[in-house]
């Protein structure tokens, strides 16, 4: 998670460092209300969360490595 904060925030600058990890940070709440918010139309989706959150942060890291490779 530390990793993925300082991926996305970047290191050329603290401001982008606390963006990175603000952004890292609220993500997974982000994730749960989703889950809540679609619990009654897909009931199977609050068993996959933790995939759920792993392949967002996968996806978040690379998307960010490719398109802003310096934060």
């Amino acid at each position: 998670l530390y990793l993925a904060m300082i991926i996305v925030g970047g290191l050329g600058s603290v401001a982008g460092s606390v963006y990175g990890a603000t952004f890292m940070t609220v993500l997974p709440a982000l994730i749960q209300q989703f889950a809540r918010n679609v619990r009654d139309t897909l009931p199977m989706i609050s068993r996959e969360i933790p995939a759920i959150q792993l392949i967002v942060f996968g996806l978040v890291i690379v998307l960010f490595l490719i398109f802003e490779p310096r934060g």
